[in-house]
């Protein structure tokens, strides 16, 4: 028994060192989740994320932007420098483009490889969510935060795209994990997330060490910061010996003029992000603002997303994306809270409108005849009241969730017709031209879907040097790169050759093209605000 009490209080002392202030909260070990209720969020999880990934083709300009830059790394082995039409392009860190280029190597050049690491990335958030909560609270409310975060609106859009934001989040979900848990792996989530984006995955982790006030001195850290710089830096300092331009262009033009400045033309007001994170956090935004005990958990996340909207908000520079290292957070909060008959009444309004978008979409697009339209609406009624009285409200949450995803998705996906891929006019060209003797020549653009999918470099027109529109950017060209033409009589000569000549252009410079080029165009393939021309009928 003294035994026993010994062990006992020495245990007590190590948690008084590792957190100061006080436990950050009691897990109750009463409240432990169902087995089916672990596969079930599972399955919603799994679902959510791969159901459909490789069907829809890259959109312009994010996904081409990240494929392309992956697949010449990949075809070329030159894996240090990324690289779009053979052009550096050093907007951000290598890390996304090393997981892409990596999964093209392993599942072929496809939809579904270029968008796998942000679905993984994705998967390792929420797992990283669940461990977080699960060690705040207890499981069932970890597997609640998981649901709520994968049924976001803006994770679950995001986690189907390709950008380096999803993999940031990843990086800065972990290393609150490790944080909370006093873990050197600190530092190596930390590394890898400057590799993805930058300096900000460093800043929003010490966000939640604000909130947390913890005790520091359990940290090593002369060798986390070893372990750091050793992961962090190398690339940069390797790239700014070939280049001595490197430093200026990221560190300068890349965050301090995108943070400062309107230069990059991002500019939106000071609430425009609070609008994003509150309407990108639904259906379970109005959970935010229910009553919950002040632990340190609490104020660990609620300052890693208060700060984090604050920086954000601050910036010159607003995207949509950017506030989605602050989901994590606000998904914690709002499974914490845990209203339960709020919850049971949001899933089953959740059900009844997944299960009227199925009886919609059914009789509209597979012609159900109106006795089973009548059969089915009744059965929404029915499963709502039970949605609504049922002690588990998860699998309502499931069923909504499933559903929504099945009936929505592609209607979603057609909607992004300004972002439309270059796919139809890479296929177009192929089809045209089998044996690759025509040439290809974009005019004052370079959409990287369509690199992407002809797998080979393109010419492409740009006398400025600098054009830039909503969906065709140049990166960065300078005269005398390789398959640049800035001279227009050049340019004229390679049109009037004797080869065939496959043009792209957006719609808007069409008419432009025509009376700068002197050629008669034949019209071939449209695809969003991309046109595909030939000199040839």
């Amino acid at each position: 028994m003294y035994a026993d009490y010994h062990t006992h209080f020495a245990l007590a002392h190590q948690k008084s060192l590792r957190y100061p202030d006080g436990m950050p909260t009691t897990p109750n070990t009463d409240r432990r989740a169902l087995p089916w209720a672990r596969w079930l969020v599972l399955a919603v999880v799994l679902f959510t994320l791969f159901f459909q990934l490789g069907t829809r083709a890259l959109n312009e300009p994010d996904e081409g932007r990240y494929s392309e830059a992956g697949r010449e790394m990949m075809a070329t082995g030159n894996w240090l420098m990324p690289r779009i039409n053979g052009i550096p392009h050093l907007s951000k860190p290598p890390l996304t483009y090393w997981c892409v280029g990596a999964s093209l190597r392993l599942f072929g050049v496809n939809e579904f490889a270029a968008r796998l690491p942000a679905a993984l990335a994705a998967l390792s958030t929420l797992l990283a969510v669940y461990l977080l909560v699960r060690g705040a609270a207890d499981e069932p409310t970890a597997l609640w935060a998981v649901l709520m975060l994968t049924a976001s609106t803006l994770f679950f859009l995001i986690a189907r795209l390709i950008t380096a934001d999803m993999l940031l989040t990843c990086w800065v979900t972990w290393s609150v994990w490790a944080l909370w848990r006093r873990s050197q792996w600190f530092f190596v989530f930390l590394g890898l997330g400057v590799l993805t984006k930058g300096p900000i995955a460093v800043v929003l982790p010490l966000f939640a060490l604000i909130g947390l006030r913890p005790s520091l001195a359990n940290f090593r850290w002369a060798n986390g910061l070893l372990i750091f710089f050793a992961i962090s830096v190398p690339w940069f300092i390797v790239l700014a010996v070939q280049n001595a331009e490197l430093w200026r262009y990221f560190f300068v033009r890349e965050i301090f003029q995108r943070v400062a400045t309107t230069e990059h033309g991002r500019s939106q007001p000071w609430w425009f992000l609070i609008v994003v994170m509150l309407g990108g956090f639904l259906p379970w935004t109005f959970l935010l603002f229910s009553r919950r005990k002040l632990d340190a958990a609490t104020r660990m996340f609620a300052a890693w997303a208060v700060l984090g909207l604050v920086l954000f908000s601050l910036s010159q520079s607003k995207l949509p994306t950017y506030v989605l290292p602050l989901m994590p957070p606000l998904a914690a909060l709002a499974a914490m809270a845990q209203p339960r008959r709020w919850l049971n009444a949001l899933s089953a309004v959740m059900l009844a409108i997944a299960l009227a978008l199925l009886v919609y979409y059914l009789r509209t697009r597979c012609g159900l005849p109106t006795p089973w339209v009548i059969g089915l609406g009744i059965a929404t009624g029915i499963g709502t009241l039970i949605a609504l009285f049922n002690r588990y409200a998860t699998v309502a949450t499931f069923l909504a969730v499933v559903l929504a995803v099945v009936t929505l998705l592609p209607t979603i996906e057609r909607q992004l017709r300004h972002n439309t891929s270059m796919k139809p006019l890479a296929d177009r060209i192929r089809r045209e031209d089998p044996e690759r003797k025509a040439l290809v020549i974009c005019h004052r653009c370079l959409p990287p879907t369509l690199l992407f999918y002809l797998q080979t470099k393109v010419w492409s027109y740009n006398p400025n040097a600098a054009t830039k529109s909503s969906v065709f950017e140049f990166h960065h060209p300078t005269p005398g790169t390789p398959f640049i033409v800035t001279d227009a009589a050049a340019y004229r000569a390679m049109l009037t050759d004797e080869r065939r000549v496959f043009c792209v252009a957006s719609a808007d410079e069409a008419e432009k093209m025509r009376e700068e080029t002197g050629v008669v165009w034949h019209e071939l393939e449209r695809a969003g605000q991309g046109v595909l021309y030939s000199n040839q009928p």
